[in-house]
């Protein structure tokens, strides 16, 4: 259900041009994407997003968050205070 999650979106002169997206409850969430509306990756514009998710989770009594995220966002997190806890490797496989 979209009630269960939680979406911040960076405009830049009225057009959306990056969101996060995350949902949980009971002190623990999880961001499950960031997406840009031109596919490019911007740092300040994520670092903001993510800067504005840690803040509402810690206004509605998180204590923990996780977010598997990408290698142009590793240093992002790091810098605000995230611990990476293992690597982990996705397949796929066109059926």
């Amino acid at each position: 259900m979209i009630d269960d999650w939680i979406i911040f979106v960076y405009n830049q002169a009225d057009s959306p041009v990056a969101a996060v997206f995350l949902t949980g409850d009971d002190g623990y969430f999880e961001i499950y994407g960031a997406e840009s509306a031109d596919g490019v990756f911007r740092e300040d514009v994520f670092r903001e997003l993510l800067a504005a998710s840690l803040n509402e989770c810690k206004r509605l009594g998180a204590e923990y968050m996780t977010y598997f995220c990408g290698e142009e966002e590793k240093h992002i997190l790091a810098k605000l205070g995230f611990k990476c806890i293992g690597q982990y490797v996705l397949y796929i496989k066109v059926l």
